[in-house]
């Protein structure tokens, strides 16, 4: 199903009329594959200015369970306003979200930084970074610092009566075909009982983002070329540049769309992972962007160079007709992988694409040379405007560069060791393993502790600040399963104000905290509960904080 305009899932994970969200939780795994409710923004495949935006509530059950699973969903959607009096449960989740969307930029910030660059060339892009990228990050930072959720509550309530109805819903059912009787028939119950009113066939409405955002969106853009960078506490960067190209149904986009996969085979899998030693990178068409990407990257603005020699490169050709097919086989494979009985027309269903146009687009691959490609090279990306992000940590060479927009959101707080004090360390060898050598800044040396559980650090800063981030490297195999921030109270105890759970490796985590506290004098602590050593055992090679800037 499709219903216009919806933030994403508070629904469920606040429970339903008959059953709280455990009972609901056990519920949907009993009876169904899952309940799941997305945003829903999608371009138009023949217009650039167009798109359609809505939520997607979307869940899956055999037969025996149909009733049982529209069921769940008239108890969620049909009593949704009467669970929003849930206040803790309400700021559990938000803050949860907060959370999640935070620590999800350091798991995928070529996203971020694609979502930023993509934000500069229209309104659509503008409003999928919105939804998805570091505006929302920030935004969900602002709702969980909040004190009230009262105005949070209204406006979900307001969502809500907004979008729960069938003025604008669009189903599409899948099934065998002896069960989708019963499931029709089910189906229309169900849209019986959602108030509102709906005409028989709902096709997919596209509207003209220029008309609805042009303002907003002039008001909000950036001259192209544009190059940003956000300084976050990451020891690697991500990188996204962008190009405008065209929509789906558009003679250029199936070349467009083997360019990207010879782009990664022939020039940026070994110029910028094997050579520059990033985790990842490539090229991808998205929408009406094609976009270059690194992800784990020790080099920042030498990537953004090697972006423009891989243009080069194939403006002049540097590639053969075997490298071609290899591509067109490629993207083949991509296009052609098996799909899921529930995602059958789906492609349709969402984005108006149906076998035809895939067939037009196939014949077109199939017809696409090697002078197809230099051309839509030279066309689209050669010496053309582009917007390019990059998040990671402060760097001169952005100064040098001189083009760099720079944003910074935080801060590091400067540590010395007289400031810290530790549960324990192990053999009482403070030289090889004591506190100092958390923030000396060197790979080779580490804070090492005892067998114990319940292991922490105490910092006492010099100055208040605001809290915002943790960024800690583990050794592997000696990782906190779960550590939480707690700040002194005026009794002395500590009590808990964030909580995490770091993954077991040696890389650096970055943990944001939800809510930002306002450290005083008054030392607070990273207390590690749990460990994936046996013996309990913390060893860290790095510790940062920060402060909101």
């Amino acid at each position: 199903m499709c219903q216009k305009r919806k933030r994403e899932n508070t629904q469920r994970a606040l429970g339903s009329n008959k059953f709280n969200y455990l009972e609901l939780s056990e519920q949907i795994a009993l009876k169904t594959g899952g309940l799941n409710v997305s945003t829903h923004l999608d371009e138009s495949a023949f217009r650039i200015e167009d798109y359609e935006e809505g939520v997607i509530l979307s869940s899956y059950c055999l037969d025996r369970n149909l009733n049982a699973m529209f069921d769940l969903w008239e108890d969620i959607l049909l009593y949704f306003n009467k669970q929003l009096n849930q206040y803790d449960r309400l700021e559990t989740l938000i803050k949860g979200q907060a959370s999640a969307y935070a620590n999800s930029v350091h798991e995928s910030g070529h996203t971020f930084a694609m979502m930023h660059s993509a934000s500069q060339y229209g309104p659509v892009d503008q409003m999928a970074e919105s939804l998805h990228g570091l505006t929302q990050v920030n935004r969900m930072q602002e709702i969980a610092r909040s004190e009230n959720f009262d105005d949070i509550t209204k406006k979900l309530s307001q969502i809500a009566d907004h979008i729960l109805t069938k003025n604008s819903l669009r189903c599409a059912l899948n099934g065998e075909a002896n069960g989708l009787k019963n499931g029709m028939e089910r189906l229309e119950t169900f849209l019986d009982r959602l108030p509102g009113s709906s005409a028989k066939t709902q096709q997919i409405r596209f509207e003209d983002a220029n008309a609805i955002l042009k303002n907003d969106f002039k008001t909000g853009r950036v001259k192209l070329p544009s190059k940003t960078h956000f300084e976050m506490p990451f020891d690697v960067f991500y990188a996204g540049q962008c190009y405008q190209s065209v929509p789906y149904t558009h003679e250029d986009y199936p070349k467009l769309l083997v360019l990207a996969k010879l782009m990664f085979n022939k020039f940026l899998l070994r110029e910028v992972r094997e050579i520059g030693g990033a985790y990842g990178g490539g090229a991808n068409l998205r929408g009406n962007l094609f976009s270059f990407f690194s992800y784990r990257d020790p080099h920042s603005v030498e990537t953004l160079k090697r972006f423009d020699q891989c243009v080069d490169y194939f403006v002049n050709g540097k590639f053969t007709d075997k490298d071609v097919d290899e591509a067109k086989l490629a993207t083949f494979q991509q296009l052609d992988k098996p799909k899921s009985p529930g995602s059958q027309g789906m492609t349709q269903f969402l984005h108006g694409i149906n076998d035809d146009m895939r067939q037009k687009n196939r014949d077109r691959i199939f017809a696409c040379g090697k002078q197809h490609l230099i051309n839509v090279t030279e066309k689209y990306l050669h010496k053309k405007p582009y917007a390019a992000t990059i998040l990671g940590p402060d760097n001169p060479k952005f100064a040098v560069d001189g083009e760099f927009r720079q944003m910074t959101t935080e801060k590091e707080i400067e540590l010395n060791d007289t400031q810290l004090r530790v549960s324990s360390v192990l053999n009482k060898d403070n030289k090889n393993y004591g506190k100092k050598n958390l923030i000396d800044g060197s790979e080779e040396t580490c804070w090492n502790s005892e067998a114990g559980s319940s292991q922490w650090i105490q910092i006492t800063p010099t100055t208040p600040f605001a809290l915002s981030s943790v960024a800690i490297k583990f050794q592997g195999g000696f990782a906190a399963k779960r550590f939480a921030v707690e700040c002194r109270q005026a009794d002395g105890t500590f009590t808990s104000t964030a909580e995490f759970y770091p993954d077991d490796h040696g890389k650096l985590q970055v943990f944001r905290l939800p809510t930002t506290p306002l450290i005083d004098q008054a030392p607070f602590r990273l207390t590690f509960h749990d460990s994936y050593d046996t013996f309990g055992r913390i060893i860290i090679y790095l510790l940062k904080i920060y402060e909101n800037k």
